[in-house]
């Protein structure tokens, strides 16, 4: 499985952002505070595992207060990844919204296939 493209929206330091990965190698650039990590490992882990107060279920996601990773356009913050399955020829999209209480998870892939968080955690 292999991370096709990432989007932001009023996540952290970024208004909106997306990034498509290449199929080999995809480098992040800049400057020190430019918000390479932020999309390079916190966004994914957000995508992947969300953002919590604390574990629960099973989950690890990224522990943290969650207002400090919704940024200052909107109550909320937004990520859309593409996965694609290399093997089975597939894609899937996860689609994350972060509140300050919580947050939503939706996926949208082939039909029939069961697409849950046990999914993604087992995927991740």
């Amino acid at each position: 499985m292999k991370i096709r493209e990432i989007s932001l929206q009023n996540f952290a330091k970024y208004d909106q952002v997306s990034v498509s990965f290449d199929d080999k190698i995809t480098y992040l650039v800049g400057k020190n505070g430019s918000g390479k990590s932020t999309l390079g490992i916190t966004a994914i882990w957000f995508m992947f595992q969300g953002i919590a107060e604390k574990a629960s279920g099973g989950n690890n996601p990224l522990i943290g207060e969650r207002f400090r990773f919704i940024g200052n356009n909107a109550a909320t913050a937004k990520g859309e990844m593409t996965l694609y399955d290399e093997v089975k020829g597939f894609e899937v999209k996860v689609f994350r919204k972060l509140t300050k209480t919580g947050s939503d998870l939706s996926f949208h892939g082939p039909e029939g296939m069961v697409l849950d968080q046990k999914w993604l955690t087992d995927l991740f």
